[in-house]
């Protein structure tokens, strides 16, 4: 099943999410948090996700949201894997993969997550932690 993308309405996302929650649907919401707060990547969006069918009624019952989003009037639909690229970037989720065959002090140019772009000096790797020299500063980046 594809997940699909429903509007809420104004400021209702957590509560949107909660009661998603309640009827058993499965959802994503793309969004940074930081000392200043919580950023919503996508203005008033979740993403949802139906176990086995697709099931409008239930959408429904949401009073915090409205219609699923559409475009050339049909209903959005992402797979799984584009769902979870954008949460490995949004979340900076990194794997062995990520990182692997090292070598002490080998440059690398981080290619997803909060660090995109970043180029970095790999110091050590020590079980799942991963160490790099950033402009003089030290990072540890986890690994699953």
């Amino acid at each position: 099943m594809p997940w699909l993308i429903i509007n809420t309405k104004k400021n209702r996302i957590t509560q949107a999410v909660e009661f998603f929650k309640l009827l058993g649907i499965s959802s994503y919401v793309p969004k940074l948090e930081s000392t200043k707060g919580i950023k919503y990547l996508f203005h008033n969006k979740i993403f949802i996700f139906f176990e086995n069918q697709f099931d409008l009624k239930e959408i429904n019952k949401n009073p915090f949201t409205g219609n699923l989003f559409r475009a050339f009037g049909k209903i959005v639909e992402i797979s799984d894997e584009e769902i979870q690229v954008m949460i490995n970037h949004i979340e900076s989720n990194y794997d062995e993969t990520h990182f692997n065959n090292l070598s002490k002090n080998e440059i690398i140019k981080i290619q997803h997550g909060i660090l995109e772009g970043f180029v970095v000096k790999f110091l050590k790797s020590s079980g799942n932690k991963k160490q790099f020299e950033l402009n003089n500063y030290y990072l540890s980046i986890n690994t699953a």
